[in-house]
């Protein structure tokens, strides 16, 4: 189960390390010079490019200095702010880059749910031998 939660914050990190890259490139900054904007060391700002690190400590810093949370954490820069008495509106773009995040969400649900039932399975066995163990007093090898 750790397995596709890890997958999922690596890849999410990655995401962050490319739109973070992107930031800085439309800032015209050097490496070094971001390291010094944000208050980390120019040796790590590599790492945080690559997914490495994870750059949501950095988020204050970086809206300090103009990045829009929205694009950087979603990937979406045109959302729809509702005002009072307003009918919403969400662009087409918006709706779609929704629907894909909701389907990858519900695969990654769905992969969760599956683990979660092999893991109650593992379990059950597990209690039957624990069990048998007990009444019989023997050793048993399990094997994974």
């Amino acid at each position: 189960m750790n397995s596709n939660i890890d997958d999922s914050k690596k890849k999410f990190l990655e995401e962050l390390g490319k739109r973070l890259h992107i930031f800085i490139e439309e800032k015209g900054w050097k490496k070094k010079e971001f390291a010094e904007i944000v208050g980390i060391y120019p040796s790590d700002v590599n790492k945080y490019l690559q997914g490495k690190f994870d750059p949501l400590n950095l988020l204050e810093k970086l809206i300090e200095n103009g990045i829009d949370k929205n694009w950087f954490l979603l990937g979406v820069t045109d959302l729809v702010v509702k005002e009072p008495d307003s009918e919403y509106k969400p662009s087409q773009s918006m709706v779609l880059q929704m629907m894909d995040e909701m389907k990858n969400l519900m695969e990654q649900n769905r992969l969760l749910q599956k683990e979660v039932e092999e893991l109650k399975d593992k379990n059950a066995k597990l209690s039957v031998l624990a069990d048998k163990i007990k009444i019989t007093g023997t050793s048993t090898t399990v094997s994974r």
